[in-house]
């Protein structure tokens, strides 16, 4: 079994992406970094060819991937964009919000460093397959599900632990 990471800010069609890249061979999931609970249950499923985790808490992940022999993607995305999005959550601390969003970008400029592929985000539907290909090497790219998802809005219900 192999294993594959790719890393984003919020709002960076994450959730999305983690769900598209699911198949019968495929097991992946969203925010496995950021949870409470151990992860330890997720990276021990068996009777997939790979397993993966789409995250957007870059500060707990990177220091981790930093030393493991698996492909990471990065997802980069403007983060004035994602900050302006996230701002408008009701309730929002956004002095606690720019702080975290500051750790996460700086994170994932370090990640930079280590990825197999940085992906603009504004060029994610067109670098798609090349992603694909990337995480899950021996798979073909399914234009139809491409196609099915493409136009699909994806959101988690709690958001990166909701650090802010």
């Amino acid at each position: 079994m192999s294993n594959f990471f790719v890393l984003g800010l919020p709002r960076s069609r994450t959730t999305w992406l983690s769900a598209f890249l699911i198949t019968d061979r495929v097991f992946c999931e969203h925010d496995v970094f950021s949870r409470d609970e151990s992860s330890e249950e997720f990276w021990g499923l068996e009777g997939y060819d790979y397993l993966g985790s789409v995250d957007t808490n870059a500060v707990l992940a990177t220091p981790y991937l930093r030393d493991v022999d698996a492909p990471l993607v990065i997802i980069e995305r403007d983060h004035r964009a994602v900050y302006k999005s996230l701002a408008n959550i009701p309730h929002t601390d956004r002095g606690k919000l720019k702080k975290w969003l500051t750790e996460q970008v700086d994170a994932l400029e370090e990640a930079k460093k280590f990825a197999n592929l940085v992906v603009p985000y504004n060029k994610l539907d067109d670098m798609l397959e090349e992603l694909s290909y990337v995480c899950t090497p021996d798979i073909s790219f399914d234009e139809v599900k491409h196609a099915a998802f493409k136009n699909f809005n994806i959101q988690t219900p709690g958001l990166c632990g909701k650090a802010f």
